[in-house]
């Protein structure tokens, strides 16, 4: 009786060994999709940012033109 509800036990244990591999592995690929997500997102701010100086540069020279031009 004992070596019969080891064994239970010893599969049951398998299997909660088995379903933590499975949802480890699910964090694992969310996370990565996430850490992506982020680098990309830092990437388009980060052109953004650009963007913003570049309109910046032209306002400024539109605005150096127009003194120039009353």
């Amino acid at each position: 009786m004992d070596e019969v509800k080891a064994k239970q036990i010893e599969k049951r244990i398998d299997e909660v060994l088995k379903r933590l591999e499975e949802v480890t592995g699910a964090i694992e690929a969310t996370t990565s999709a996430m850490l992506l997500r982020t680098k990309l997102i830092e990437n388009f701010l980060n052109q953004l940012e650009l963007s913003k100086k570049e309109l910046e540069g032209i306002m400024k020279r539109i605005s150096e033109v127009e003194k120039r031009l009353k």
